[in-house]
């Protein structure tokens, strides 16, 4: 049985587009709930191994890794190429070349899955 953990978070702040730093280290990413209210434009993500230095996140054929977002509360699985093995993730709204500020606070829920539980 797969042992998952919640995390509250990250946030992307009221008139920023990039969220807080997020902690993934308990666990791989397997689902994003978005917030209930989105000012629009795609999720995108910088990524980071020391929670210092952090990079746009790109696919392999040089696209941005994006996922489609319009707020409402939605739970995305994280799959495929959107899957991401990363210890610290801040989210954005919009992509790097055009990232859109949001209005009020926005607060993901982000499901980690930490391994197996063999209790």
């Amino acid at each position: 049985m797969p042992n998952l953990v919640i995390v509250d978070g990250p946030i992307i702040r009221a008139g920023e587009s990039l969220s807080e730093i997020a902690n993934f280290t308990q666990g791989r990413p397997v689902r994003i709930v978005t917030p209930k209210g989105w000012d629009g434009g795609d999720i995108t993500f910088q990524v980071s191994v020391d929670g210092v230095h952090f990079d746009d996140l790109f696919n392999p054929d040089g696209s941005e890794v994006a996922l489609v977002c319009n707020g409402l509360g939605r739970a995305i699985s994280l799959t495929g190429q959107s899957a991401i093995a990363v210890s610290y993730v801040k989210y954005r709204a919009g992509s790097s070349m055009w990232p859109v500020p949001q209005t009020e606070d926005r607060l993901f829920l982000t499901v980690l899955d930490g391994g197996v539980n063999l209790t």
